[in-house]
């Protein structure tokens, strides 16, 4: 009998060398100076690795921080910080420097997603062949890959097939000892989705109600005790073990509420009905014909949301096999049915096709918004994340069936028919070469650490798109600052802001207006801020530009300017006031 590793040595290669491939040059960049990001939430899960650090080392609590909306601070409980990514980027923080650490738990999450869904369709019956090209499906679609590098939290999708296996397992498989271990390990695998990622734990919610029906209504076993120990006792395990993660958030249920509305935005973050047949617009060889196409999108001209025609076919031969030749009918029409209700889901609630939304058109979502693992997504567009295992699934056993038909009557036509499906496969998902930044935080960054005692920044302007690349910079000064954000920020963090009169104007962006505000009204905030501790004011440039509102209530010599920033001593804008003049 062949051992795991003679088993899957090659298909581990193969899919080794196709994230190397598919995310290049990643594997180039590994030197701690360059950041694989398509988005600028990237800078906010390396806030979470800076912040989980400091956690580790100080004691402080992982859900409350002074460090952010100093100095009352910030609510970290609806915060999507993922445990283990983040654990396992600290870990590997203890050979490599920070940025490389982090580019290698995306070649990591590429890696193990495919290799996960690989294990799952073998499992399926799938021949290895199918089972290799269901896990390329699953991890280098163009939705996915683009993700890596915009929602990283988002991506570590292995927990999901890994779960469905031992499931499955648990239940389809003759009872016997090894059943607890399935049951134990999908508890297990069903946290670790949890402690990723609320999202993928959603999402693995909502694989798992279908098959759940399958394998209640399989055989009668609904009507067999048996069935319904194993799922006490999966239930009970699965609910130790995701006490910890859930409580913080669902002992308020007030804020929860608040928190999952705040991010609701199903009308305009659905995806685009034509972006679902459109290859992606970063793909430099199909980008001259789909950009202008990718432009009128909305949420997929950053995301591409392309299932590709490949993938397609295999599915519909899958399901093909199951109607006519009734292969796994039960199985692959389940599969079918969850695919088509992600797809329904990430279509929104209204139509959107080529930009144009049609409010007249309601779809299924929009009857399905206030269950609870539906509307807390709040962006129907991630959907595609869960409709991705369903394709992937699909199209390994689509493939089988292929595969399994010609190797009788051709068996030497194995290698050259996956060589041929993978590499098309491939082509068409490629997404071109990654994006990566080069790590340009200003030198002045390293005086403010170095300074003795604690004392806050305010960063201009603010806003919450800002307020991710602040986070990051952050990471290097290791000062508290006025402002920040997390992933659903609390409407009471800007209590103090609004408090003070500098503060509320610059965030709402008020050119200043002396007959309004007064030198004494100036005077007065500016000294509460030096009374709480604030020392400097950041100026951010934007493409070299000066923020002309904020820069407007400078009349004070910076000390410090470069290309990125101006900065200006708080102390001294007691003594220079722009409005004592006027």
């Amino acid at each position: 009998m062949r051992t795991w590793w003679q088993r899957d040595r090659l298909p581990l290669f193969l899919f080794l060398v196709a994230t190397l491939a598919m995310t290049y040059p990643i594997v180039l960049r590994l030197d701690g100076r360059w950041l694989a990001t398509f988005d600028t939430d990237t800078y906010v899960k390396l806030w979470d690795l800076w912040w989980m650090r400091r956690v580790l080392t100080s004691g402080e609590t992982a859900y409350f921080t002074r460090e952010l909306f100093f100095p009352g601070g910030l609510d970290l409980s609806f915060h999507s910080i993922s445990w283990t990514v983040t654990g396992y980027a600290l870990l590997l923080e203890s050979f490599l420097p920070t940025l490389a650490a982090y580019n290698v738990t995306i070649l990591t999450a590429v890696f193990l997603t495919g290799y996960a869904a690989y294990l799952l369709l073998l499992d399926l019956q799938a021949t290895r062949l199918g089972a290799w090209l269901a896990g390329a499906v699953y991890t280098f679609a163009p939705y996915h890959l683009t993700h890596t590098g915009g929602h990283p939290d988002l991506t570590h999708l292995a927990p999901i097939p890994i779960a469905v296996l031992f499931f499955l397992r648990a239940y389809q498989r003759p009872f016997s000892p090894k059943t607890w271990r399935y049951v134990v390990a999908t508890a297990v695998a069903i946290a670790l989705a949890a402690y990723t990622s609320l999202y993928i734990f959603d999402f693995l919610v909502l694989t798992l109600l279908p098959l759940s029906l399958l394998v209640a209504l399989q055989d009668g076993r609904w009507r067999n005790g048996r069935f319904w120990q194993i799922t006490s006792v999966m239930g009970v395990v699965t609910a130790v073990l995701l006490l910890p993660r859930l409580w913080p958030i669902l002992a308020n249920g007030q804020a929860l509420a608040t928190a999952i509305e705040q991010k609701y935005i199903a009308t305009a973050g659905q995806t685009d009905l034509r972006a679902l047949i459109t290859p992606s617009h970063f793909n430099p060889l199909f980008g001259r014909w789909t950009q202008p196409i990718a432009d009128q999108f909305e949420m997929n001209k950053k995301w591409p949301a392309y299932l590709g025609l490949v993938p397609l076919l295999l599915a519909i031969l899958s399901v093909i096999g199951a109607v006519v030749r009734r292969q796994q009918r039960q199985l692959r029409l389940t599969w079918l049915l969850m695919g088509l209700l992600f797809l329904l889901l990430a279509l929104g609630p209204v139509l959107r096709m080529d930009g144009t939304v049609f409010a007249q058109i309601k779809l299924p979502a929009a009857y399905l918004a206030d269950f609870p693992p539906i509307r807390a997504v709040g962006r129907p567009d991630f959907f595609i994340l869960g409709l991705l295992l369903a394709l992937a699934t699909l199209a390994g056993l689509g493939a089988s069936d292929l595969h399994r038909f010609l190797l009788p009557k051709r068996p030497t036509w194995g290698v050259p028919l996956g060589l041929a499906l993978g590499l098309l496969l491939l082509f068409e998902f490629w997404n071109g070469p990654y994006r990566m930044q080069p790590d340009q935080i200003p030198p002045f960054y390293e005086t403010v650490a170095a300074e003795a005692g604690e004392f806050a920044i305010i960063d201009l302007p603010m806003g919450r798109q800002p307020s991710k690349q602040y986070v990051w910079r952050q990471t290097a000064h290791n000062k508290p600052i006025v402002e920040g954000l997390s992933a659903r920020t609390p409407p009471e963090a800007y209590n103090y802001i609004e408090a003070n009169a500098l503060l509320m104007r610059w965030r709402h962006g008020t050119p200043l207006d002396c007959a309004d505000l007064g030198a004494a009204g100036y005077e007065t905030a500016v000294t509460q801020l030096l009374q709480d501790n604030f020392r400097i004011i950041i100026l951010h440039k934007s493409s070299t530009a000066v923020p002309e509102v904020e820069m407007g209530y400078f009349t004070a010599v910076p000390i410090y300017e470069d290309a990125q920033i101006i900065v200006f001593d708080l102390a001294t804008l007691a003594t220079d006031n722009p409005c004592a003049a006027r």
